[in-house]
């Protein structure tokens, strides 16, 4: 089966939750097998957050976007990981 990591704001975004879900929705619909960073417990400290999304990346190898994903520190940062990594991107339409 296909995989694909999602990307977008989380902090500062009370409507996260249902964003993410939303997106992973749509992947599914697509036929993938999603993983996003809102399946983490909170209370991780940030770095920790950041290695365990890049772990899931490396096992997806492609990733979704969200459209807010340039808001989004941590997101910019899996950008510029999967670029670096030559993995597969694909962005929601804004």
């Amino acid at each position: 089966m296909k995989k694909i990591y999602i990307a977008g704001k989380i902090t500062g975004d009370i409507n996260f939750v249902a964003k993410f879900e939303k997106g992973k929705r749509n992947m599914q619909d697509m036929g993938y097998m999603v993983l996003c960073p809102t399946i983490i417990p909170y209370g991780f400290e940030y770095e920790d957050y950041m290695q365990i999304c890049f772990a899931m990346i490396d096992v997806c190898k492609k990733v979704y976007f969200l459209k807010d994903w340039e808001q989004s520190p941590g997101a910019t940062r899996e950008y510029h990981y999967c670029k670096a990594k030559g993995y597969q991107m694909m962005f929601e339409e804004v």
